[in-house]
């Protein structure tokens, strides 16, 4: 398990790296972005005016203003997907981290506390068959590959 999470970690690590450099050109473009947005929005008040003073083509000004807003919409959007991009990433990497120190903590001790262990384990699902035998799935907290299954027999269990 640890051993994904260092390869998850080195991932998420690459990712940033590449959010680094990539960074002054998502900021530039978030920023002409912005320069759109005000654009569309004098043009938006420019086609409030004519429409006052044009009231039998009232709904053509309409349908302009509403396609501009749209636009707004889209590229606001937009620049909220690009500030998001940095603070999740910045947050995966710190979750798997402490997920990371948390598991050497286990193997340095040998022993898993209640906390530790409530800490890594989302739920423990048992299921009794037919048969008499036990399934007993581990949903783990965090980013593995999948959950652990156990299987008992009527004899194991």
């Amino acid at each position: 398990m640890r051993e994904r999470i260092l390869a998850e970690s080195e991932k998420y690590e690459k990712i940033i790296e590449d959010w680094v450099k990539k960074k002054p050109e998502y900021t530039r473009r978030a920023e002409q972005l912005k320069d759109k947005i005000s654009a569309l929005k004098q043009q938006i008040e420019d086609l409030i005016i004519e429409r006052i003073g044009d009231r039998e083509h009232a709904e053509i000004y309409n349908n302009m203003i509403a396609k501009r807003e749209e636009e707004i919409k889209s590229f606001e959007s937009k620049i909220t997907e690009l500030a998001e991009y940095d603070k999740v990433c910045k947050l995966k990497k710190e979750q798997l981290k402490s997920t990371k120190q948390l598991l050497d903590e286990i193997l340095t001790d040998g022993v898993i506390s209640d906390v530790n262990l409530r800490m890594l384990v989302k739920q423990i699902l048992i299921h009794q068959n037919e048969d008499k035998s036990l399934d007993i799935k581990i949903e783990m907290n965090g980013d593995f590959d999948g959950s652990a299954s156990v299987f008992l027999d009527k004899e194991t269990a």
